[in-house]
């Protein structure tokens, strides 16, 4: 099913960019923060779209998406990224 997911998005025109989920066929970086510094800055009228399981923790990565342009050395956004593991025991970076 993600093989198959990733071909549509790849014929609709829409980047990929995976962490831990190979099988999409995007491209795979190692982190959140990774994809942050990948992602850089988000054009106004441009869609990001995250989708992951809970345990992922990339609700962390979306908030770091809105907090602003990574920029060269991260910026806002990595910060966020990289801010403390979450209390109800969830993984951190």
């Amino acid at each position: 099913e993600h093989r198959r997911i990733g071909a549509l998005a790849h014929a609709l025109g829409i980047e990929l960019i995976t962490v831990g989920a190979p099988t999409y066929g995007g491209q795979e970086v190692a982190d959140a923060r990774s994809a942050v510094v990948q992602v850089g800055d988000v054009a106004a009228g441009v869609a990001v779209l995250v989708k992951a399981s809970r345990a992922a923790g990339m609700e962390r990565l979306a908030a770091a998406l809105v907090a602003g342009p990574a920029g060269p050395g991260g910026g806002a956004a990595t910060e966020a990224v990289a801010g403390p593991a979450p209390a109800d025991g969830t993984a951190p970076w």
